[in-house]
């Protein structure tokens, strides 16, 4: 059960508070969830994405999305339904589109007829809120914001997370939002479903540079979503070439951003042919090629909480000298800090970190065919 208090704004200015009946989840028919920033952030919330669908398990559930992250939830067994938040970043027009996108969407979500909406982004958001008000739902669960300038959108939300802490994982501090509603966490499921299509480019790409199942491999991705978190790609290179000095029977696939022309042209000019690359410029591609895999090295970014959901010991290259709020979830995964510049990293630094995984996770491993 769950009591929501919401706050009506008077034309006086004056406020009263009004005390909503008693809702059990079984009541609960139609809900929205909201988590339209980056494809880390959704993978990261997709715990409590399942702990709301075993909580609620006769609702209705959609999810508004941003476009890059569509590909993640259209398959995922936790949800019904997706609505993408569409913007056009360039374009002359674009301002008037992405304009009347957002009134297309906000006039899809008012249609959706919801009883509960939950906005997962573990901070106050303006464009979460307005979704909110503009759903007509009468529970709407999401953070207040402290700023004068918000006070009439923190009407938007009538329950707020009153035991959430700022100071965790991103993981739980998404599950610390829903605690209000007294949604469990009882494990962690990430729920990622994989296409078969996506199986067989992959299994096809392995299979003509000669590696099979039953071969030890290591993935690493190269590219990072902004320059602060970029590790420089010659010491990558040269991590590989340890890897490769110390375990010449492991076998080394590279990933990276295909959308970076640098970066291809980088590792076009510096990798040898015993290093194969893999192109994808679907997201959930990369997702069939990491459960292949034994140990996965990424920068900080999504690909490496990819691999994490999927329960590949993942090794995280931090520029951030705090590392506990985005680090790879999971105790066989670890991460390494950059203490604020990136640069500073050391290939065997890495490595150290590196080789401690693949004892642990990779060598003297029977992989199942």
């Amino acid at each position: 059960m769950l009591t929501a208090t919401s706050t009506i704004i008077l034309k006086r200015k004056q406020t009263i508070t009004v005390q909503e009946k008693k809702v059990k989840s079984e009541e609960i028919k139609n809900i929205l969830i909201i988590r339209d920033d980056h494809l880390g952030d959704l993978i990261c919330s997709l715990p409590t994405i399942v702990a709301l669908r075993k909580h609620f398990s006769h609702s209705m559930i959609t999810i508004v999305v941003s476009e890059s992250c569509r590909e993640i939830v259209e398959n995922h067994p936790a949800i019904d339904s997706v609505l993408v938040r569409i913007k056009k970043k360039r374009g002359f027009f674009s301002k008037t589109i992405n304009f009347w996108e957002r009134i297309k969407l906000l006039h899809t979500i008012r249609k959706g007829k919801f009883d509960l909406v939950v906005a997962l982004r573990s901070r106050f958001c303006t464009r979460h809120a307005l979704m909110a008000a503009f759903s007509g739902a009468p529970l709407r669960l999401g953070h207040r914001s402290k700023k004068k300038k918000h006070v009439l959108l923190n009407g938007a939300f009538n329950i707020f997370p009153s035991h959430f802490n700022q100071e965790q994982h991103e993981l739980m501090r998404t599950h610390d939002i829903v605690k209000e509603i007294d949604v469990p966490l009882n494990e962690v499921v990430f729920g990622l479903q994989t296409k078969p299509e996506h199986d067989y480019t992959v299994s096809e790409f392995l299979e003509t540079r000669g590696i099979r199942e039953d071969h030890l491999i290591i993935c690493y991705h190269v590219s990072a979503s902004k320059p602060k978190k970029q590790w420089p790609l010659e010491n990558m290179v040269s991590l590989i070439n340890l890897v490769q000095n110390n375990y010449p029977d492991i076998f080394n696939v590279l990933t990276y951003d295909p959308f970076n022309s640098r970066h291809k042209d980088f590792l076009e000019q510096n990798l040898s042919g015993e290093i194969a690359v893999f192109e994808s410029k679907e997201f959930m591609q990369l997702a069939s090629l990491y459960r292949k895999c034994d140990v996965l090295v990424s920068l900080d970014g999504a690909p490496m909480h990819l691999g994490a959901a999927l329960g590949v010991p993942t090794l995280g290259i931090f520029e951030a000298e705090n590392t506990m709020y985005w680090a790879p979830w999971g105790e066989k995964n670890a991460s390494i800090s950059g203490r604020g510049e990136i640069n500073s990293l050391l290939p065997e630094e890495v490595f150290e970190k590196l080789d401690k995984l693949i004892k642990t996770h990779a060598l003297n491993k029977t992989k199942k065919l």
